[in-house]
């Protein structure tokens, strides 16, 4: 018994050893670093765990060549993106890649050693390992690169749901029973299997930044039954040192603190004891402008060197989501009833306008008659800056309308709109694709017949689900407000913690049909902690005008606790909408514990949060890791040994399909503003029968129009889970 124990403790003692020789080796010269990681590999002493760092670690000397000699630059080619270039960067001399091809053999050595992917070394190994392995030269490499890239993010949230209630989907990313190389191809084959499902105007795009600063986006897309579109891009940083960390995630962190600070401790008391006066408060007003504007810069700045190149833009916004958007607006922008309620940033959205004449954007019950009163009534209904972008899609030069009032540009357009009318009058039936026009509602459909007006019904079919990006964020970019970047203004986008999420949460709707919100069946909690009277106030009027206007029966607790009882009614209402504004995400209220036990509140294997999730409190959206530095990072890759965490992703792992919460703080008014947009527009376009049915995360997208301060207000509230969609 003696022998056994001291062979044992002998054994334990060896492995620390080279545990700790591999720590270790970390700092010491390249050629040390390399015999002591060969020794720990070479150990029969050695843990799984220490194989897999010794590995990682020579496969980041072989990847720090192969990145200096310009290999990596060549491997990923025209999907590449140098950050702040314009343009892919190529070798002159092209190479073999000998460095990336032995980098790759290590880092793919590392991941059979390795733990699931949840953990932290097996994070880095997946990550290196896509990026050595390049964008992909068949359908199975590229779907076996984005695997790996959707394995790294959100391994915790996957295992917290997988350990209370089991499911395959989650099982398939972090099966310890498979190896590695059998894991990967079971989450390659989830993942086919789910964006087959999906509809095809969904895009699930996972970002990461790998070990070397590099950031790795991936897309998935529906390609039509039984199969599926898969691309990666990379942007290389131009130094190590000028990577999103310090370039996108520092400055950001700095901004942010800057706000905190200026609203830490500000209650309604101190703000009529110490802005009473004109000058303090204009004082304090300049400052939170200041923040705003930095907050817009950096938002640029990410677009302008990270996104601005055509392969990384495709990524985000696919070509046909540009044509899905169009079809939408002009839908919207022609039958609208609601066309008096402003809907964000016009111009903007028009831009994506898929006319291409100011004729075909405004199409007369005939076809063959112009009706110059009836495009007079519409022209009147829209704002200078839209009218302008009109005259712009049209092809007239700037100078000829950019000084002229409202009334003279509606002249300029029906002058146009006339001309052009009769241009295209004079082409037949079969013109489609002739002269300098193309009449295209329907890019994947061909033109049968020259109707301009589609049936209601045919318009139904083709907007059943509304052009998404539903972003994977890695536990470092979840904090940058992506959504708010001009291209990404206005558009329908998500986050999901990990990609299988999609899949649950439409398995556990009724089949082939997308979340909905009976606005029927909302309950509301307004400032429970009872110090926010003046925000409740307003809010409680307001909600209870909309309610009874529409002959709703919405139920509220306003300026005291909910009871238990309450909060379970209002969470596992099938279709429900749950809406909180106070402190925070409503936590003492109703705990993250109490909202995580919901996941197995039912026995028939659905998770139990059944309705969706609005939060509007300070930080509501915030998810941030328990060994999360507490002071900017600055130039530091800050290591999270957890994954982050908040009350939003509570609500999600417990079934919430929906989730509406603000990633900082923000100011009360302003926040109060932006959620009645966000209602009003989500009801009057759901009662709009002539678009399709609003979904919410649109909505969060259009209402920011709402806040004074647009970006350190505007921009914090983001939508996690799927597009939930109003119910008619």
């Amino acid at each position: 018994m003696r022998e056994n124990v001291t062979e044992g403790t002998d054994l334990f003692t060896k492995r620390a050893e080279l545990e700790l020789l591999v720590s270790q080796a970390k700092f010491s010269r390249q050629d040390d670093q390399t015999t002591a990681y060969r020794e720990t590999i070479g150990s029969d002493f050695s843990s799984g765990l220490s194989v897999a760092e010794a590995y990682y670690e020579l496969g980041l000397i072989a990847l720090s060549r192969a990145s200096a000699n310009g290999e990596l630059r060549q491997l990923w080619g025209e999907h590449a993106s140098v950050m702040g270039d314009n343009k892919p960067k190529d070798n002159d001399e092209p190479s073999n890649c000998e460095d990336v091809a032995e980098a790759k053999n290590l880092f793919g050595a590392a991941l059979k050693s390795a733990p699931p992917a949840s953990h932290e070394i097996s994070k880095k190994i997946l990550r290196c390992l896509a990026l050595v392995s390049g964008p992909g030269s068949t359908k199975d490499d590229r779907l076996i690169i984005s695997a790996m890239i959707h394995a790294s993010i959100g391994g915790s949230a996957r295992n917290s749901v997988q350990d209370s209630l089991p499911n395959h989907l989650l099982q398939a990313f972090d099966d310890e029973i498979l190896d590695a190389d059998s894991r990967l191809k079971s989450i390659y084959k989830t993942i086919e299997e789910t964006a087959a499902r999906m509809p095809n105007c969904w895009n699930v795009v996972a970002m990461t930044i790998c070990p070397t600063g590099d950031l790795l986006v991936s897309s998935i897309r529906s390609a039509g039954v039984n199969d599926v579109d898969v691309s990666t891009v990379c942007s290389f940083s131009t130094d190590k040192l000028n990577g999103p960390h310090s370039d996108l995630l520092g400055p950001l962190d700095k901004v942010i603190e800057r706000s905190q600070m200026q609203l830490h401790g500000m209650t309604e008391e101190v703000q009529a004891e110490q802005f009473s006066e004109k000058e303090s408060r204009q004082r304090w007003w300049d400052v939170r402008k200041s923040i705003d504007s930095d907050l817009n810069s950096l938002l640029q700045y990410a677009e302008e060197n990270y996104f601005s190149t055509g392969v990384m833009r495709r990524q985000l916004i696919p070509d046909i989501f540009e044509n899905g958007l169009r079809l939408d607006l002009s839908l919207s922008d022609e039958c609208s009833e609601c066309s008096g309620i402003e809907p964000g940033n016009l111009a903007s959205r028009f831009e994506a306008t898929e006319c291409h004449s100011p004729a075909k954007c405004f199409e007369a019950d005939d076809p063959h008659v112009f009706d110059e009163e009836e495009e007079r009534v519409k022209l009147k209904k829209m704002t200078v800056a839209v009218l302008k972008d009109k005259l712009s899609t049209a092809g007239l030069p700037e100078q000829s309308w950019k000084k002229l009032r409202k009334g003279d540009l509606i002249d300029l357009l029906v002058n146009e709109m006339s001309k052009d009318w009769h241009v295209d009058d004079t082409r037949g039936d079969d013109a489609e694709g002739c002269g300098g026009h193309e009449f295209s509602y329907d890019l994947q459909t061909p033109h049968k017949s020259r109707s301009r007006r589609r049936s209601s019904d045919d318009v139904c079919r083709q907007l059943e689900a509304e052009p998404c990006t539903i972003l994977v964020l890695d536990e470092h970019l979840l904090r940058f407000p992506f959504e708010s970047m001009g291209m990404m203004e206005d558009r329908t986008i998500t986050r999901v913690p990990s990609f299988p999420f999609i899949s649950i949460t439409l398995a556990e709707i009724c089949s082939g049909a997308l979340p909905e919100i009976d606005m029927r069946k909302v309950k509301f909690v307004l400032d429970p902690e009872a110090n926010l009277t003046e925000s409740a106030n307003t809010l409680s009027d307001s909600l209870d005008s909309v309610a009874s206007s529409h002959d709703w029966e919405w139920e509220g607790i306003v300026g005291k606790m909910p009871s238990p009882t309450f909060m379970m009614d209002a969470l596992t209402e099938e279709s429900g909408l749950y809406l909180y504004c106070g402190h925070g995400g409503g936590e003492k209220a109703f705990s993250r514990n109490q909202i995580e036990e919901l996941l197995t509140q039912r026995e028939d294997g659905i998770r139990g949060c059944r309705a969706s999730v609005i939060l509007m409190g300070c930080s509501s959206g915030r998810l941030i890791s328990v060994n999360t530095p507490k002071v900017p990072t600055g130039n530091e890759h800050p290591h999270m040994h957890y994954d982050p965490e908040g009350i939003a992703l509570s609500y999600l792992l417990a079934g919430a399909p929906c989730v509406v919460g603000n990633l900082w703080d923000v100011t009360d008014r302003d926040i109060d503003r932006y959620c009645l947009t966000l209602l009003e527009d989500f009801v009057s376009d759901g009662f709009n029968q002539n678009n399709q049915p609003p979904s919410l995360a649109k909505c969060v997208a259009t209402a920011r129009r709402a806040c004074k301060l647009r970006y350190i207000v505007g921009s914090a509230p983001v939508c996690y889970g799927l597009p939930a969609y109003f119910s008619r």
